[in-house]
């Protein structure tokens, strides 16, 4: 690569002078140009645009004074440097008061001045422009972050009064379905009607999560069901010329994070891989695995960071020979097997083969392979053994150049047109990957396609529910109990309060949150009350500031809030208003609530007999 020689002019009435400078700075890989007069040398400037001027101050036409104000004026960014014979104290001082970044006195004896001056105006000039570009992209940073605030301020109440529409949609739909037998029309109808229903809530929650700016709940996740909302998204966006395949496996663990930041990085991902097939199209494969990282170097990591894993973690009753030594690996680093809808890079694993006698195995092994040489793979050091989550985004794109790849990590960094790319979203997405204790890294093949690797580590843990316990309680669909419920929205109350009653409940249900408040000051009335279901926007009084109302006359009745809007975490929640048991996001029908009912009944009759 060409090195950058930097352009300097000389404005100076003496030829010597401006001889012996050019000499010297020439020999320092300088470009040097040269003006005999002011007028000249304004001339140039304006041709050449200079990094860097030398100006004397006594000239004839224009002098020096003249045209530092005239540089300043056309180019307040270009450095000028005063080499002068006029050394007394008020010409510096103008000089520099009219923008002269250096001043230097003729005759000058030591050229090497001279150079280092020039170099420190010069690199003095590079932190201002790149200040002032840093200032730039803050102050498109900050607007940008002020519109998505506001988009978010009014997805949220959008998205609030759509989930109160779909409510009893679903509800009345659900309640056609159980009043009828499958194989007739209006069970059919109902069904189509609620799976309509269904993918509108999707489509609501997909758009409160892309304008979502808190942090969120880190909480265990199945990975595979936010992929599919993010390629759900995709498939609505992207043109017909990019193709989109997806390998997730079923049996891959949990992991512990918030839904809401892995979608943004899987966004972010994808919508970089449709960008690189954007003018060409091609194939968009998003795959889920779960693979052990083997790594014997884990002394090499932080000695107060803990790690559940040590050694090779093996699926249970799979033996270690079932470890093919594979020496056939393709050559290409982009290798997709498309039959088996399988995703990239297999070379990367040695895949870990079922035994006859255990159960299926879903895990590769991370092999100990880091090239030094290879910008995008991780080092070692960086994970520790174990069992991870791979999510792999793979395009056929034209791949990254090899003079960004250190780069694309990089805050601001973008190679996309002004308002198509802020530069943060591959520094976001991993600052998010390595705070769940992961790593996110790519390898790109000219002309042939871009994979980027998300790895997660996966929850150890146990039985994650009593199954039987479980599916006993979804049996359990009916009851006779004795329920408030309270909604600003008529049509909902209606569709609970039906619903609830032909499941056998007693239900008395408010529209209005004031007078259901009158109703709960009424001790006669509120102490059959079993269980209450609160909306949390309501006129007058929320759903929380309803159930302190109630706690104070009614302590330990359980409370089940809704809402259209996304809401705090339960536990959170708790720790301030302990009486709230559930939280249920709108929409859901009615046998989802009766479900949830029973639950919260259940739990709290093991707490009253505990």
């Amino acid at each position: 690569m060409v090195e950058y020689c930097p352009k300097v002019l000389t404005v100076d009435d003496e030829a010597f002078i401006r001889r012996s400078i050019r000499l010297f700075l020439e020999d320092y890989g300088f470009t040097v140009f040269e003006a005999a007069n002011g007028k000249e040398g304004l001339k140039v400037f304006n041709e050449v645009q200079p990094d860097i001027v030398l100006l004397d101050l006594k000239m004839p036409e224009l002098d020096g004074y003249q045209l530092l104000d005239l540089f300043y004026e056309t180019a307040p960014e270009i450095p000028v440097i005063v080499a002068s014979g006029t050394g007394n104290f008020s010409s510096v001082v103008k000089a520099l008061h009219s923008g002269a970044c250096d001043y230097i006195l003729k005759p000058i004896q030591d050229m090497n001045v001279l150079r280092h001056a020039i170099q420190k105006c010069l690199k003095e000039s590079d932190l201002k422009k790149k200040n002032q570009q840093y200032q730039k992209d803050l102050e498109r940073q900050l607007r940008r972050a002020q519109k998505m605030e506001a988009i978010a301020a009014l997805t949220g109440g959008i998205a609030h009064d759509l989930n109160n529409i779909l409510s009893p949609i679903l509800g009345y739909a659900g309640m056609l379905m159980n009043s009828s037998l499958p194989g007739d029309m209006v069970y059919q109808r109902s069904q189509k009607i609620q799976k309509a229903g269904y993918r509108a809530a999707d489509l609501v929650n997909q758009i409160l999560n892309l304008s979502r700016k808190d942090e969120g709940e880190i909480r265990p996740l199945q990975l595979r069901y936010v992929v599919r909302e993010v390629v759900r998204l995709l498939k609505g966006s992207i043109p017909s010329t990019i193709t989109i395949r997806e390998s997730l496996d079923k049996r891959c663990g949990r992991v512990k994070a918030d839904s809401t930041q892995i979608h943004q990085v899987l966004m972010n991902l994808c919508t970089n891989a449709y960008h690189a097939m954007e003018s060409i199209g091609g194939i968009l494969t998003i795959s889920l695995k779960e693979v052990l990282v083997t790594n014997d170097q884990d002394s090499l990591l932080p000695q107060n960071k803990e790690s559940e894993f040590s050694g090779i973690i093996m699926p249970d009753n799979v033996p270690s020979k079932t470890l093919q030594n594979n020496s056939s690996w393709p050559n290409s680093p982009l290798t997709t097997d498309h039959d088996n809808n399988d995703c990239c890079f297999q070379g990367k694993y040695k895949q870990i083969e079922p035994s006859s006698d255990g159960p299926p195995c879903c895990c590769s092994v991370w092999e100990d392979m880091y090239d030094p040489s290879s910008s995008g793979r991780i080092p070692d050091n960086l994970l520790q053994s174990g069992r991870y989550a791979l999510v792999q985004v793979t395009d056929t794109g034209k791949g990254i150049p090899d003079d960004i790849r250190q780069k694309i990590f990089d805050p601001y960094f973008t190679t996309k047109d002004e308002g198509r790319g802020t530069g943060l979203g591959l520094s976001i997405a991993r600052n998010i990957v390595r705070h769940l204790d992961g790593e996110i890294h790519f390898e790109s093949s000219p002309e042939e396609g871009t994979c980027f690797s998300v790895l997660i580590p996966i929850l150890n843990e146990g039985v994650r529910y009593d199954e039987e316990a479980n599916k006993k309680l979804q049996t359990r669909r009916s009851g006779s109990q004795n329920i408030l419920v309270v909604d600003d929205d008529t049509a909902i109350v209606q569709m609970y309060k039906e619903g609830l009653e032909e499941s056998g409940y007693v239900v008395k249900s408010f529209d209005s949150s004031m007078k259901a408040a009158l109703y709960i000051k009424e001790p006669e009335k509120i102490s059959g009350v079993d269980l209450a279901v609160f909306d949390q926007t309501m006129p007058d009084f929320t759903g929380i500031q309803l159930a302190e109302e109630l706690f104070s006359f009614r302590p330990g009745i359980p409370v089940i809030l809704c809402s259209g809007y996304p809401m705090d975490n339960l536990s959170e929640l708790q720790r301030s208003v302990p009486g709230i048991k559930s939280l249920m996001k709108k929409p859901f029908t009615v046998e989802c609530l009766s479900i949830e009912i029973q639950k919260v009944l259940h739990e709290a009759g093991k707490q009253n007999n505990g």
